[in-house]
């Protein structure tokens, strides 16, 4: 069997449009207007109106894997299936297979003309130039970065703003490695700093497999799977994560994702985006940045063995990667 790669990015819009091969217009006769991830949820993105194709979608739901029909269409250059027939849903694909045939993570920079993949069998970062903002499948290798002296099970990454700072987050050991680089969002400049930071003694967390920061770098939140929660860490300086102490707040996420390998926010706060092994996007609503007032919303399946999640600021992409 061949075992493939890809990071995949899921498009809202207003209008039918042609990704790859794949023309929405013949599947749909008429595509309503759905509102973006960053000013709703998931249910609200899926239940506001229904489409005239041959199955409508429901004009309310709160599970939206009821909105699934037969009419599901595949790619067929991928073979991956495309979600939901009837809404104005689109699918960009980036082939990573030639690096590595298990990305575990991915993070861009804010302008989104460069992304970064970690991959499992590699234990290598990989940075990808985007011609097109956003857009993955416009994405070329311009540099590598071994992490393997740090952890051969990295999980996840995650980037300071401005670009001077990687965050590489590792299962084998269950910590967290800090890499600085002297060009920002230029991996070819990057090095190891040093600085890692363990969890096991703070939170009885020994399996790391995600982190984020809050914008503002005052606030630490891991992903643990020993525990299935996520935890919440204030910084004593911002983005310097040896000044974290105790976690401050926890949130239990077994009962909807016992294996959970990503986490991210909503621009702004007041939800978080999860996903794991149950192959589903998982939408909780907190207060601010406040995990301890969490409480879970909806969730979405995905396409099989997608590892990791991420936004665009707007909300209007939201990217999964792939691995096979």
């Amino acid at each position: 069997m061949v075992s493939l790669a890809f990071v995949i990015s899921f498009v809202v819009s207003a209008v039918a449009m042609v990704i790859g091969i794949v023309v929405f217009s013949d599947i749909v006769d008429e595509m309503a207007l759905v509102l973006p991830f960053q000013d709703t949820d998931f249910s609200e993105i899926f239940g506001q109106n229904t489409a005239t194709s041959d199955q409508s979608i429901p004009a309310t739901t709160t599970n939206l894997a009821s909105v699934y029909t037969d009419l599901n269409p595949v790619d067929t250059v991928t073979g991956i299936q495309l979600p939901i027939s009837g809404v104005n849903i689109g699918q960009r694909v980036l082939d990573v297979s030639s690096e590595d045939n298990k990305p575990q993570g991915l993070t861009f920079s804010p302008d989104g003309s460069r992304m970064f993949m970690v991959g499992l069998e590699s234990t290598t970062v990989y940075q990808y130039d985007l011609s097109i903002l956003y857009d993955v499948s416009t994405g070329i290798l311009s540099n590598s970065f071994d992490v393997s002296n740090e952890d051969s099970i990295p999980q996840n990454i995650t980037m300071k703003p401005d670009g001077t700072r990687l965050y590489m987050f590792g299962s084998e050991n269950g910590k967290m490695y800090q890499y600085n680089l002297s060009t920002p969002f230029d991996i070819g400049t990057m090095s190891d700093s040093g600085i890692v930071v363990g969890f096991n003694n703070i939170s009885g967390e020994s399996d790391i497999r995600a982190g984020i920061f809050k914008p503002d770098g005052t606030r630490l939140f891991v992903v643990g799977n020993s525990n299935d929660k996520i935890y919440q860490h204030d910084l004593g300086v911002a983005w310097d994560q040896t000044t974290k102490g105790n976690h401050v707040a926890e949130f239990y996420i077994g009962n909807q994702e016992p294996s959970p390998t990503s986490i991210t926010f909503k621009t702004g706060g007041g939800s978080f985006f999860l996903i794991g092994n149950n192959q589903e996007i998982y939408q909780y609503d907190m207060t601010g940045y406040d995990i301890a007032t969490s409480s879970f919303i909806t969730n979405f399946p995905t396409t099989d063995s997608s590892t990791a999640i991420a936004f665009a600021p707007d909300g209007l992409q939201v990217f999964a990667v792939k691995g096979g």
